[in-house]
C-alpha cells in the first residue's frame, strides 16, 4: 500500500526566498508524492517555480486566520522590526501548518523550512518516522533545543500539541 508523506514548506510574509524553489526542486529528485508550499498569495506569485514540479500552492489567505492565529497576534511580544519579522513569521508557521493541515486533511507530514534541501525519499524515510515517532519528530542539537529545520508530524492534531505549547508560553510571558 502506497501511503504519501506530504511535503508541506510554509513561508509568512511578503517574499518567498527564491531558494526555496530549489529546496522544492531538490526534494523532487528523490520525491513524487505530495509537495506543498504554504504561502501569502502575493509571495506565490513572486516565486519562480517551474510547474514540472508539481508542487500544489495554497494561500495562506484561503485557509483564513484560526482562532489560535488570531490568539497568537493578540498575545504575541516578538520584535517585528528584527529581520522584517522573521520570528514572529518562523513562530506563526506552525499555527499555518496546522491549520493547512486540517484543511487539507492531510497526515504523515514532513515539514522542512524553506532552506534545507532533502535528499532522502520519504516514501522509505517516512514509515521509519511513523513507526519511531507515535506523534513528532524533530532535529535537536541539544536536549533543550530543537532547530525546526526537519519535523514529522502524524496528524494535524500533533502539530496542535505544538502549537497550544507555543500559545501557553507566549501567553505566560504575555502576562505581568
Amino acid at each position: 500500500m502506497d501511503r504519501a508523506f506530504p511535503l508541506v514548506l510554509v513561508h509568512l510574509g511578503p517574499t518567498v526566498p527564491p531558494w526555496t524553489a530549489d529546496a522544492i526542486k531538490q526534494a523532487r529528485f528523490f520525491n513524487s508524492g505530495p509537495v506543498y508550499l504554504v504561502a501569502e498569495s502575493g509571495a506565490i506569485k513572486g516565486l519562480s517555480l517551474d510547474s514540472g514540479l508539481k508542487a500544489v500552492c495554497v494561500a495562506v489567505e484561503d485557509l483564513g486566520v484560526s482562532d489560535k492565529q488570531a490568539e497568537f497576534r493578540r498575545v504575541s511580544q516578538m520584535d517585528t522590526a528584527f529581520r522584517d519579522g522573521f520570528w514572529t513569521y518562523t513562530t506563526e508557521r506552525f499555527i499555518v501548518l496546522e491549520q493547512a493541515a486540517t484543511q487539507l486533511s492531510l497526515a504523515n507530514i514532513v515539514h522542512i523550512e524553506n532552506d534545507v534541501m532533502l535528499y532522502a525519499d520519504l516514501a522509505e524515510l517516512g514509515p521509519k518516522l511513523q513507526r519511531l515517532y507515535s506523534d513528532f519528530a524533530a532535529v535537536f542539537d541539544h536536549p533543550d533545543r530543537c532547530i525546526p529545520s526537519f519535523l514529522y508530524f502524524s496528524s494535524a492534531a500533533s502539530i496542535g500539541a505544538l502549537t497550544d505549547f507555543i500559545l501557553r508560553n507566549i501567553a505566560s510571558q504575555h502576562q505581568v
